[in-house]
């Protein structure tokens, strides 16, 4: 299906994401098609999951779902893969967060293939700024 053959860390990342638990925030969905998913339909149970002692979580997602895990203080870090490719249209990341949010870069890695990982924690500030 790939045009090669697989790559050792992609089925290590295939057994652990078999036996990991999923959440799957949707409005629409009602039958999850992974045996470890569930579906869920309000943000907050997100908010209840990560209030829970345990492991991080966590959440791949596009645009709408990144903007709503930052205007509910979900999330404390965002993990970003640049890739070299200009494409000219699409929807931007962050469009629609409610508050302005610093960013505080953690990590910038770049890749053999010309991609670059991006690690930012998100800043929280104090009431004297």
């Amino acid at each position: 299906m790939l045009g090669r053959d697989v790559y050792p860390r992609e089925i290590a990342y295939a057994r652990l994401a078999a036996q990991t638990p999923h959440l799957v925030l949707s409005k629409t969905l009602t039958d999850p098609s992974w045996p470890t998913a569930r579906i869920v339909h309000d943000i907050n149970e997100i908010r209840t999951l990560k209030q829970q002692p345990g492991k991080a979580v966590y959440i791949v997602g596009g645009p709408g779902l990144v903007t709503s895990l930052i205007n509910e203080g979900l999330l404390d870090e965002l993990r970003l893969i640049v890739h070299p490719v200009a494409v000219g249209r699409g929807r931007a990341l962050l469009t629609g967060i409610a508050e302005r949010q610093a960013l505080e870069l953690v990590t910038a890695e770049p890749t053999a293939s010309g991609r670059i990982n991006l690690t930012y924690r998100l800043v929280t500030y104090d009431a004297q700024g």
